[in-house]
């Protein structure tokens, strides 16, 4: 059974960068955004902004794509031809 997620008193305000919680990311998340900033030459905030952007964009990517229904291929379809004549010459016999 999972434990209720805790809940904060009404004093305390949960910390946010970019609007945004920062407390369900765990600390080598936090390094690998600051890593990327200090490469990019961004702000932390900037690259949480650009991760989040790109979460959406995927996530819409996602619902657009249409998934086809899966086609049960007959026996013969699958063997090669040589097979399917064998097959066929025994048939007859």
């Amino acid at each position: 059974m999972k434990t209720p997620p805790r809940r904060w008193p009404d004093n305390v305000e949960q910390f946010r960068i970019a609007d945004l919680p920062v407390s369900v990311l765990d600390q080598s998340m936090m390094r690998l955004m600051r890593t990327i900033a200090d490469q990019e030459c961004w702000t932390v905030e900037e690259v949480m902004v650009a991760v989040l952007e790109r979460c959406e964009a995927e996530r819409k990517l996602e619902a657009k794509i249409i998934p086809f229904p899966k086609i049960k291929m007959h026996t013969y379809e699958v063997h090669p031809c040589s097979e399917r004549r064998k097959r066929m010459r025994d048939e007859r016999k």
